[in-house]
């Protein structure tokens, strides 16, 4: 089945402008001196009240998109933390929060359910670490799912063969998005592999969107996601971070810059998501969504 949400998803990727993603979360938080072990997804049961308040400054902020607290909140990350059996948890309160600050917006904001990468597991491990995420995510009422940080060509093929599974035992076709990131200098993935050899990866499974995240700067990634775009059958989403932290953990690319930019870029591009990744905040998407 395909709900209204999902539907409304879907129509507002191709309207008439962009739509704005939040930007960072793990950031943000231990900019605020919360998680002091860096598990910033237990946030998600221990302080929903932190959490709460970074999606609705993002919401304030101009957001279309708020992504859950949901990044490393996989078996294989949590157990790094003694949390594996929290992960249902973990992902539905995440869905939880989102949903509910979406719902005061007085206007429409949809949630992503964010799947991060994985890490030094067999195929077989994270094929069923990512559908034990999903299913949490889908259940719990996320609007489309955001694969993220796609580092190798193989975990990608993993996560998407476990969301198939997640939609055929559902009976749902869940939109989703796909976000890789490269090298900015090389262009390519931690793995050697090319954004087109990601297009061949996903093919079958029709992605509703493909494109990037993080990097090393805003304008090399843009320019990466520039020349993507001549060759990519699917809407656009590119979310960059604001540089690199310094010995301080402080970014040095402040909104207007991080905003102007994404001005240069849309001249030359129409993307279908834009917003930001590490060391953004909510200043930097407001900034961004004054472009539009």
């Amino acid at each position: 089945m395909t709900t209204r949400r999902y539907a409304q998803f879907r129509h507002a990727l191709h309207g008439d402008r962009p739509l704005v993603l939040d930007g960072a979360t793990g950031t943000v938080a231990l900019g605020r001196g919360l998680a002091e072990d860096r598990n910033v997804a237990a946030l998600n049961l221990v302080d929903a009240e932190a959490v709460t308040a970074i999606h609705r400054a993002y919401i304030d902020a101009g957001a279309d998109i708020i992504s859950t607290n949901t990044f490393c909140a996989d078996r294989l990350s949590q157990s790094r933390y003694g949390l594996e059996d929290k992960v249902t948890a973990l992902n539905e309160a995440g869905v939880r929060l989102a949903v509910a600050a979406a719902a005061k917006a007085g206007r429409e904001v949809f949630v992503a359910g964010t799947i991060g990468p994985a890490f030094g597991a067999s195929r077989e491990d994270v094929e069923d670490a990512m559908a034990e995420q999903a299913e949490a995510l889908v259940r719990g009422g996320a609007d489309l799912l955001l694969v993220e940080t796609v580092m190798a060509a193989d975990v990608l093929d993993a996560t998407l063969c476990a969301i198939s599974r997640v939609r055929r035992e559902r009976g749902c076709d869940i939109p989703v998005v796909v976000s890789m990131y490269v090298d900015c200098r090389t262009g390519r993935l931690a793995d050697g592999h090319s954004p087109q050899d990601i297009l061949d990866v996903v093919r079958d499974f029709e992605p509703e969107a493909v494109g990037f995240n993080c990097g090393d700067d805003p304008e090399a990634l843009l320019s990466v996601a520039l020349r993507f775009a001549e060759v990519s059958p699917y809407p656009l989403v590119v979310y960059p971070s604001a540089g690199l932290p310094d010995s301080h953990g402080c970014y040095g690319v402040t909104p207007s810059l991080f905003a102007d930019a994404f001005a240069r870029f849309l001249a030359q591009c129409r993307p279908g998501i834009i917003g930001g990744c590490c060391g953004t905040t909510p200043a930097h998407i407001a900034a961004l969504a004054e472009k539009l």
